[in-house]
């Protein structure tokens, strides 16, 4: 197999992981933006198309005339079409408006996401550490049992690793707010599955 071959498949391999960036999802999933988006689409393309017909000759009615009559009288069908007359400077204000929005829900979901990859961190951090102490008072309560170390030092680990669950649950809630802040920024639906893809980001 060809070297070029097997970067392309690599290439095509990553390409979904590229796709399911969580700050890129909420942006193209973001109720607010989408809904600025979907008016200032609305009120450019709001056309109104109308059918008028005027006689050519005289002020004779088309109505109960042959064909033939109509085509001796003459007239104009047309079709008139209405669209909302927005200046060059409206335009460009309502899609800078777009963009303002854009940029501000990118930059604050950036900041949501980078505040959760960070807790997560801390917290499984954390959740190391309470498991290293753990280990430790139980090597120290096997060595005060074989009367190698005094009690007080099983006593001080005790409360030593009391502090650090205390600090670890602190730190869990945390967590679990800053999860709540990334979710709040798209629909209700779309929030498993972004879930999903801040799961995957640990696999």
């Amino acid at each position: 197999m060809s070297l070029a071959l097997l970067i392309s498949l690599a290439l095509l391999a990553a390409a979904p992981a590229l796709a399911e960036d969580p700050v890129s999802f909420i942006v193209a999933r973001s109720p607010e933006l989408s809904e600025l988006s979907s008016f200032n689409r609305s009120r450019l393309s709001n056309l109104t198309v109308k059918l008028r017909g005027t006689v050519k000759q005289g002020q004779e009615t088309l109505s109960g005339l042959t064909a033939e009559e109509r085509a001796r009288v003459g007239y104009d069908l047309r079709l008139i079409a209405e669209l909302p007359l927005f200046s060059p400077k409206e335009r460009l204000e309502m899609r800078l408006r777009e963009l303002r929005l854009r940029r501000r829900v990118r930059q604050e979901a950036a900041r949501a996401v980078a505040r959760y990859r960070s807790l997560k961190k801390t917290v499984a951090r954390r959740q190391a550490l309470v498991a290293a102490v753990r280990e430790e008072c139980l090597w120290l309560k096997r060595r005060v049992e074989a009367g190698l170390e005094p009690s007080e030092r099983v006593i001080s680990c005790v409360k030593e690793l009391e502090g650090q669950k205390e600090k670890l649950e602190t730190l869990r809630e945390e967590l679990s707010e800053a999860l709540e802040t990334v979710l709040s920024m798209v629909g209700p639906g779309d929030r498993e599955r972004l879930k999903e893809i801040l799961d995957a980001e640990d696999r």
